[in-house]
């Protein structure tokens, strides 16, 4: 038995304020969500920069193994683009990725040496 578990998380931009004063938790984080925004659109207008960042969380079971019968493990990717002499001209693009386990086996070393799985 293997499983696969996988998450991601996205929020979508609220149109305006909600019920209740302007400092409710959802009207602070429209307004937190507008800042970033306005940041993210400032890099990009002055300094041809985007940012943009994920994190996924893996974890792989089964139940007949040799030694351990779970590896778990994260990635946090931070990537983007830079626009070098213009928009026209050449865009560089780049990524940042970090891999990690969550206690002794991560799941590349747990599909490859418990459960036989051989791939990229």
């Amino acid at each position: 038995m293997l499983i696969l578990v996988s998450g991601s998380h996205a929020q979508e931009r609220q149109s305006g304020q909600t019920f209740g004063s302007p400092d409710t938790v959802e009207n602070t984080i429209a307004a937190d969500i507008e800042t970033w925004d306005d940041f993210r659109q400032h890099l990009i207008d002055q300094y041809g920069l985007t940012v943009s960042a994920d994190y996924t969380a893996v974890l792989l079971s089964a139940n007949e193994t040799l030694t351990d019968d779970t590896g778990a493990g994260g990635v946090a990717r931070l990537y983007g683009t830079y626009d070098l002499f213009d928009v026209e001209n050449g865009t560089l693009v780049w990524k940042f990725e970090h891999r990690h386990a969550y206690g002794d086996t991560s799941p590349f070393d747990f599909s490859l040496g418990q459960i036989g799985y051989v791939g990229l």
